[in-house]
């Protein structure tokens, strides 16, 4: 016999396998809207290569100066010239912006916040809580939420829970990622880490496909932008 548990576990696990199978056709066809929370020299490459896949591409930094700089179709990232920037802006492919409330209209979230080491060599992840309270108090179902920021095993889990007691973050599907290699200036690239944390069977998929499309998109994306 079926108890009201297991019950309501199937209804649960039926609605994710939806939103998981919905998420994933509409990365196939790049018709999924992604924000890349903190345009630096891991984000801004990240987006402008969503952006050049086929994407449209929701960009929120806290700082002011650089949202505007970027929004102008300008850039003071090394690896993405303004050229770049701007041809993206006028394709209104990417628009940059300091509020989270647009996230509510993407279905691909990628956090790429800073996490700089403290003088006993552990990283400071208060920038991840921050993103993860910002993104939370606008996530809704069906989202996939990525960590790409460099850090320890437990990030993910740890955030995601303190920011659950402001918002509703449980309502977003979430699955975590390892970020590029530390340090590295090159345009990043999604993998899937061997210390993914957290997340339901359907998600590695998800990730799977959103990691597909940008590698595919990229293949032609510039061409179509400059054509």
């Amino acid at each position: 016999m079926t108890t009201p548990s297991q019950t309501k576990a199937k209804k649960s696990d039926s609605k994710s396998a939806s939103h998981a199978a919905g998420l994933m056709d509409r990365l196939k066809k790049r018709t999924a809207r992604v924000a890349v929370v903190g345009l630096g020299y891991v984000g801004m490459p990240l987006a402008a290569a969503f952006a050049e896949a086929g994407f449209e591409v929701l960009g929120i930094d806290v700082d002011e100066r650089r949202a505007a700089l970027l929004g102008r179709g300008e850039s003071d990232i090394p690896d993405v010239p303004a050229a770049r920037v701007a041809a993206l802006v006028a394709a209104r492919k990417f628009r940059a912006t300091t509020d989270n409330a647009g996230i509510s209209d993407c279905d691909a979230i990628v956090v790429c916040v800073p996490t700089p080491l403290r003088k006993n060599r552990d990283p400071d992840i208060s920038y991840i809580v921050a993103a993860a309270d910002g993104v939370a108090r606008h996530a809704r179902k069906g989202q996939l939420v990525v960590l790409e920021s460099t850090t320890y095993p437990g990030t993910t889990r740890k955030s995601s829970s303190r920011a659950s007691s402001r918002a509703a973050s449980r309502s977003a599907s979430r699955y975590s990622w390892h970020s590029p290699r530390s340090g590295s200036t090159r345009e990043p690239h999604l993998r899937r880490s061997q210390h993914a944390e957290s997340g339901r069977r359907h998600h590695p998929r998800v990730h799977e496909a959103l990691g597909g499309a940008l590698r595919g998109g990229r293949r032609h994306g510039r061409r179509g932008l400059e054509s």
